[in-house]
């Protein structure tokens, strides 16, 4: 059954513009500490409080950025990312949301249980995969 599934490049391009925004965060944080400073020096009053909000959306957005770069980064490289990119084979990699999924489950064991069972070749009878000879005929199993 194909799925839609996590897709690893869009990751990798989201982790570099977290990188991107990191460094932007900094400069900013930089930039308006400075004229914070500077306001401060200067003016005072209530231009001063402003000149030192405006630093704390540059930690804010460097947090954030930080942020979305571990789960880019871990979406990139894990065993199971998580996006809608990718169309796979459940076989090849399993939704990590099935779990929740109860129709999903019970289609999965399902399909489970009749890829285990077995039949003998003399009259169609269902065996277990351990039985050597058939329950009803007798014939021999493989």
């Amino acid at each position: 059954m194909k799925q839609i599934k996590p897709g690893r490049g869009m990751s990798q391009m989201g982790y570099q513009g977290s990188v991107i925004a990191i460094a932007f965060g900094v400069l900013w944080t930089i930039i308006a500490a400075a004229i914070g400073i500077g306001a401060f020096a200067s003016v005072g009053g209530p231009f001063a409080i402003i000149g030192f909000i405006f630093p704390l959306f540059g930690i804010l957005f460097i947090a954030l950025a930080v942020k979305q770069a571990r789960f880019h980064k871990h979406n990139a490289t894990s065993a199971q990312p998580h996006s809608i990119v990718d169309i796979t084979d459940t076989k090849e990699d399993a939704d990590p949301f099935a779990k929740f999924d109860q129709a999903e489950a019970a289609r999965r064991a399902q399909e489970e249980s009749s890829a285990t069972s077995a039949f003998c070749t003399a009259c169609g009878t269902a065996v277990e995969p351990g039985d050597r000879f058939c329950p009803k005929c007798g014939n021999r199993l493989r």
